[in-house]
């Protein structure tokens, strides 16, 4: 948060000067935001549009605060008239696309990010969210897709995660023995990445390879284990979770690997969809308890 401290106080000190300087109260909203202090982003914000009813940059930024503080339907209203002013308005017609995946209403996002795409194609933040999206909606090829011309855009955007995740995807797709390269090859650059460790067994299992599999496995769920002792974001900690359910599940485990599974809800919902479409949970597809956890989405 220290590097929002310098123009912090260089917005306040143009505020001291004009109290109605709307221009600084509405970026000095959007460094509060970034800090995560979302009462105060909204309190300059609100005094922004007072003074300037029709700025539209500073209603499309009350509305990503309204979202990102859980407001959805406030955030909707201010992404719409922000659109309405300025209806070529990217920024905002992207995150009221992010605001409709959060109320789960994927066609909507999907509509509004093509849109933004078409005025602007190489708009990287748009390209990784509908990927996202068409996640969800299991339209894999689609999202592949959008991941890979990321990469092509700004590596760094996406290169902490996108290379291991991609195998993860090709086996939602059942085409393993892509999987298989693909975990290969991010093993051979990053031997200690686990999702591809986990996405190269869960391939290799389902084609019949056996052979070292529980050795693999266990190998695997003892390294999830101390990386979970030693992670702190609760995000990370369901993907670790998320994991080892689907070991124990390649396993047989299936009341270990539900329970993994369940202690993933209440830190991201993530894994949760994850396992909906990931064939390491096939065997449980038709398992009451599971279909019990997945309800809840």
């Amino acid at each position: 948060m220290e590097q929002y401290g310098e123009r912090l106080s260089d917005l306040s000190q143009k505020i001291e000067q004009n109290p109605v300087n709307a221009w600084a109260l509405a970026h000095r909203g959007e460094v509060y935001c970034l800090m995560r202090r979302y009462e105060e982003a909204l309190a300059d914000l609100d005094r922004a549009i007072e003074l300037k009813p029709e700025y539209a940059w500073a209603i499309a930024h009350r509305g990503e605060v309204l979202r990102l503080s859980g407001q959805f339907e406030q955030a909707l209203d201010d992404f719409n008239y922000a659109i309405e002013l300025k209806d070529d308005y990217v920024w905002a017609l992207a995150h009221r696309g992010a605001t409709y995946r959060k109320m789960k209403c994927n066609e909507r996002t999907l509509t509004d990010l093509n849109q933004a795409l078409e005025l602007k194609p190489d708009n990287v933040w748009v390209l990784i969210n509908r990927g996202l999206v068409l996640l969800t909606m299991r339209r894999y090829e689609e999202a592949i897709a959008d991941f890979d011309q990321v990469l092509i855009l700004d590596k760094d955007s996406v290169s902490d995660w996108w290379p291991s995740e991609r195998g993860l995807v090709l086996n939602f797709m059942g085409r393993y023995t892509e999987a298989i390269d693909c975990c290969k090859a991010v093993l051979q650059v990053q031997p200690d990445t686990p999702i591809s460790r986990y996405s190269l067994i869960v391939a290799e299992t389902l084609l019949g390879d056996t052979r070292t599999k529980h050795a693999e496995i266990t190998s695997l769920q003892s390294k999830l284990l101390s990386l979970y002792d030693v992670t702190k974001c609760n995000k990370d900690r369901a993907g670790v979770l998320y994991q080892l359910g689907g070991l124990a599940a390649l396993l047989g485990q299936n009341n270990r690997a539900l329970n993994y599974l369940e202690a993933t809800f209440p830190l991201d919902i993530e894994p949760m969809e994850q396992a909906c479409h990931d064939p390491a949970w096939n065997v449980l597809r038709t398992n009451s308890r599971f279909q019990s956890l997945i309800a809840e989405l």
